[in-house]
């Protein structure tokens, strides 16, 4: 939720003292569906992966089977424990473009996918410099 800025409250009957706050919960959701195959924007992969909740499952939408799904800004970084389940999209493919890796999981992460082909991955040379 980096593009959160601010939020603001209202309190009902005109109340203009402070009022403190205990805590903030921002609700995400466990399950999610991909319905496009950009890379980026409402009903895509990365942006499914960016509000789905820890544990979660990111589902791909039937339309897009048999369909590739090209990353185009760069490989799809998961911070958290989640699974990408593609068996309602027969046939769908991730590719790295040839210029990135396709999906790169955090360490302490685990993540599953699920019926997805994924394809054109680059990673460099290895081994890779310290």
């Amino acid at each position: 939720m980096t593009a959160i800025r601010g939020f603001g409250f209202f309190v009902p009957g005109g109340m203009r003292k402070p009022v403190r706050i205990d805590q903030v919960r921002l609700a995400c959701s466990s399950d999610l569906t991909v319905t496009s195959a950009a890379d980026g924007g409402p009903g895509s992969l990365r942006k499914a992966l960016g509000t789905v909740c820890t544990g979660g499952t990111v589902h791909v939408a039937p339309t897009l089977a048999g369909q590739t799904i090209t990353l185009t800004s760069g490989g799809l970084t998961l911070d958290r424990n989640v699974t990408i389940d593609a068996a309602r999209a027969p046939g769908l493919t991730i590719s790295g473009n040839s210029s990135d890796r396709v999906i790169i999981v955090n360490a302490g992460t685990s993540a599953t996918v699920r019926y997805a082909t994924l394809a054109n991955g680059y990673g460099g040379s290895w081994p890779a410099a310290c």
